[in-house]
């Protein structure tokens, strides 16, 4: 009696179990394959076409250049170790961080957050 309370246990877990597995397999298999984007950090992206580091042009600014390449003033002064009142020169190289984006994937909100990494 024991071993046929048993199986009967044993078949309808197995059947309960099996509908749900064979479904996954099934749309698993039906997924196109995904293929990361450049820049791709496990999650979150990295700006690509913003460079790493620029050089001042006559008549540059801070906000002129965080606006240019997408990047906050904080980020900026911040990597560059830059001073009130924030003057820069012709020809001064600064590094830029690129900012992180992180767009949320379909079946959800399309949204894009961005994040400093100041």
């Amino acid at each position: 009696m024991n071993n046929l309370i048993l199986y009967l246990m044993d078949a309808y877990v197995l059947k309960s179990l099996s509908v749900p597995l064979v479904v996954t397999v099934l749309l698993s298999a039906c997924a196109p394959k995904w293929e990361p984007p450049a820049g791709y950090r496990g999650g979150i992206l990295l700006a690509a076409d913003i460079p790493s580091q620029v050089s001042v042009k006559k008549g540059d600014t801070v906000y002129a250049i965080a606006r240019r390449y997408n990047v906050t003033m904080k980020s900026i002064i911040a990597q560059n170790k830059l001073e009130p009142p924030y003057i820069l020169f012709a020809g001064q190289d600064l590094l830029l961080v690129p900012p992180l984006i992180h767009v949320i994937s379909r079946g959800t909100r399309s949204t894009v957050y961005h994040a400093s990494m100041a």
